[in-house]
């Protein structure tokens, strides 16, 4: 893989597909994550782990608010975020459709820990796919992945959706 030859890396996180909306939220857990996969938990540059959890368009769009500070972020924009949004510039989304907040269906409560997974093909293929003229460089390769996965788990009782998001994007 000579592409990454040309970068100096400048910390031990700029090889993983972390989207650039979530670099100062993602932080990467496990073992497993590289230049093709990354798991992480959410965390507010409050400190605070807890989020309520908004969403619209069959949760083709998810905003977060921390429970603490009330910074509020856009998790995932189908028609913003992925493969064909950046690539192909696809968003078919409603736009005015009003946003919904997830209760847990358990206890009814609204504050969530969260864990993203995200997917990528990786830089040398999103090298491979770029052309003269497009709006985007090299570095909107963590912009393209093809897969995300979120996971809640409720902060007063526990519950836990695994996949509660499961959404290709390419």
């Amino acid at each position: 893989m000579r592409l990454f030859s040309l970068f100096k890396k400048k910390d031990e996180n700029e090889y993983l597909p972390i989207p650039t909306h979530m670099k100062s939220i993602l932080v990467p857990v496990g073992d497993k994550n590289s230049g093709f996969e990354a798991t992480g938990k959410i965390k507010c540059p409050c400190g605070n782990e807890c989020f309520e959890i908004w969403e619209s368009n069959d949760r083709q769009i998810v905003t977060i608010v921390c429970t603490k500070c009330k910074e509020k972020v856009v998790l995932f924009d189908g028609g913003k975020h992925g493969w064909d949004a950046v690539m192909c510039g696809q968003d078919g989304l409603d736009r005015e459709m009003p946003s919904r907040q997830f209760f847990c269906p358990e206890c009814g409560e609204n504050a969530f820990r969260i864990t993203v997974y995200i997917s990528s093909p990786g830089i040398v293929d999103f090298a491979e796919n770029l052309s003269d003229g497009d709006a985007f460089t090299l570095d909107d390769w963590v912009n393209a992945f093809d897969w995300i996965t979120v996971s809640l788990s409720c902060e007063k009782c526990g519950w836990v959706d695994e996949d509660w998001l499961d959404c290709e994007t390419a």
